[in-house]
């Protein structure tokens, strides 16, 4: 006995498209997949750093006292 029968997919993808709309679940799938992708990646044990945008827009600081 299967736990998921297709019909139980199907009514779980209604909910999920009457809860968040057609114009948002790309954006949902999208998120989800690089979640999982970024969880993959801690997993195997390597991680790709992505440069961050707060970070190379920041002025850098001055070193040591004035």
């Amino acid at each position: 006995m299967a736990l998921l029968h297709p019909m139980h997919l199907a009514i779980v993808a209604l909910v999920v498209l009457l809860v968040f709309g057609p114009r948002k679940l790309p954006e949902l799938a999208r998120g989800v997949g690089e979640a999982m992708k970024e969880l993959r990646q801690t997993l195997d044990g390597r991680e790709e750093r992505k440069p961050d945008a707060a970070a190379a827009s920041a002025v850098p600081l001055p070193e040591g006292p004035p």
